[in-house]
């Protein structure tokens, strides 16, 4: 299988291609990274009502301090002046749920690539190199998948692919849940909430399906991870980019692997489809 990503042109990605190295950006450096990805859902039986009191050590919010509840009501952005004990006792739940969630968020980093499959190969969509290679003004990059993620396992280098879901819904995780797992009761990483932020971070909307893609997510404390240059196994130069960018472009990449494939990209006449001719 092969792994695309689409680039323009510019010094940044230049920069990748000369090098050898693929950037993987701060997921906490997105606007919301559960945006549209996440619905809490926030009920709860009796019982584990009790288990949260005890967790928090509020038998009734009477017996809290004038001053440590003005604290809490400070941390959870409580303006009204006062709340309910169940109010409080929500914002505080949806606090630690997010602090989890947040907390293995912070730590990790992505580089987002598309997969070919029978079923959908983004080399062909319109909107791939509208979207990402400025209008057929980039460039792709093919890699060849297995090779580079067995390399990255191969080396120790803590990278592991999430393939993106596509879904009409959004991943829900309950205030149950939560509270049955180790984190909640005693502060320790929980691998299955893990694996639900793994796949919140990781689920996009049916709408956009044709970009097929997979994320590489990293724990590594560098942005940048290194690949070797003969899995960089072709490059798919786009009909529109000016024909000096393109020499510039195939003489970096032939530089590191002079054995690259060069294709091009381009409309078949008298149509809106792609086709992928050589060069």
């Amino acid at each position: 299988m092969k792994l695309y990503k689409f680039r323009k042109v510019d010094t940044f990605s230049l920069s990748g291609l000369s090098n050898n190295t693929l950037w993987f950006s701060d997921l906490d450096d997105f606007n919301d990274p559960f945006e549209g990805s996440l619905v809490l859902d926030k009920n709860l039986s009796e019982t584990k009502w009790k288990e949260v009191l005890e967790r928090f050590h509020l038998k009734s919010i009477e017996e809290v301090g004038s001053d440590e509840l003005e604290t809490m009501f400070e941390e959870l952005d409580v303006t009204d002046g006062g709340a309910d004990k169940k109010d409080l006792l929500n914002r505080m739940m949806e606090r630690d749920i997010k602090k989890a969630l947040i907390g293995t968020i912070h730590s990790s980093k992505v580089v987002s690539m598309s997969l070919n499959s029978d079923e959908c190969d983004p080399i062909y969509e319109n909107l791939m190199w509208s979207h990402y290679s400025d209008g057929l003004r980039g460039f792709c990059l093919v890699f060849d998948k297995d090779r580079l993620l067995a390399w990255y396992y191969e080396e120790g280098i803590k990278v592991r692919p999430a393939v993106v879901e596509y879904t009409d819904k959004p991943l829900v995780i309950s205030f149950t849940d939560f509270i049955d797992s180790s984190y909640f009761l005693d502060q320790k990483p929980d691998y299955n909430l893990i694996e639900n932020v793994t796949r919140t971070i990781s689920m996009k909307s049916s709408s956009w399906s044709y970009e097929n893609e997979l994320r590489l997510l990293s724990k590594e404390d560098s942005h940048v991870h290194p690949y070797p240059p003969e899995f960089l196994i072709q490059i798919v130069i786009g009909d529109k980019m000016p024909e000096d960018q393109q020499k510039l472009v195939i003489d970096i990449a032939k530089t590191s692997n002079p054995n690259i494939e060069i294709k091009q990209a381009k409309l078949k006449y008298g149509s809106y489809e792609l086709e992928i001719l050589d060069y």
